[in-house]
């Protein structure tokens, strides 16, 4: 299976799917309320809820932190080593420009637009600010993006493990807004971000690397004749 293919795929639908909520937004509510439909998408999750969804969104979401962070960059020290390096000095760069983005917006999230449809989840501290793009589904797209590149270098990646992978980074959007951290305009914008970061770092990952090799070859033969 060709993977560029797939993710081209994916990156056109992604954006298709945003246009579209945006502009049918746009039509039914009018240009100043453009957010009608992501508020409804909300506003129905919101209220749709129960005591064993609650238990078991508050730690699904949790994956997309530490645990797949640790989990991808480990992986890709085993899987690509020569190419370790480039990757890692990526996922550094996307977590800066990531951070970057929620602070510069440092839009509302759900507890300060709708409060009345929030409730409070036991041992869950939930966020006011610095909702768009969301964090943890940005995070969990480039993470998993990153593990799929280190897996299918040994062996092809399966139209199953995509669909695992899919869902995965679904289930994560989904608890996002579920718990009441981020709106869906929140995650399907931090979506977008992981898959086009992801995308371009797949694109140039052999010049990125190459780049690396000479610089690391170049300071090395520096350090032998001084």
């Amino acid at each position: 299976m060709n993977l560029t293919r797939v993710v081209k795929k994916l990156l056109w639908i992604n954006a298709l799917v945003f246009l579209a909520l945006s502009f049918s937004g746009i039509y039914l509510a009018g240009w100043p309320k453009f957010q009608f439909v992501f508020d409804k998408i909300t506003l129905n999750i919101l209220n749709h809820h129960s005591p064993l969804a609650d238990s078991f969104f508050k730690y699904y979401t949790q994956l997309a932190e530490l645990p797949l962070i640790l989990l991808s960059i480990g992986y890709t020290l085993f899987q690509l080593r020569e190419n370790a390096i480039y990757w890692l000095i990526s996922f550094l760069i996307f977590a800066l420009v990531l951070q970057t983005l929620k602070l510069g917006f440092n839009f509302p999230r759900p507890i300060i637009r709708f409060p009345e449809h929030i409730r409070q989840i036991e041992g869950m501290f939930i966020s006011s600010w610095k909702a768009f793009p969301s964090g943890h589904t940005a995070n969990a797209v480039f993470a998993t993006g990153l593990l799929i590149v280190s897996y299918k270098k040994d062996r092809p990646i399966t139209p199953f493990g995509l669909w695992i992978a899919f869902f995965f980074v679904l289930g994560i959007g989904f608890s996002r807004v579920y718990l009441g951290q981020h709106s869906a305009e929140d995650v399907v914008a931090g979506s977008t971000f992981g898959l086009w970061f992801w995308w371009m770092c797949l694109k140039y990952e052999d010049s990125g690397t190459q780049i690396i090799r000479k610089r690391f070859k170049g300071s090395k033969q520096i350090n032998i004749h001084s």
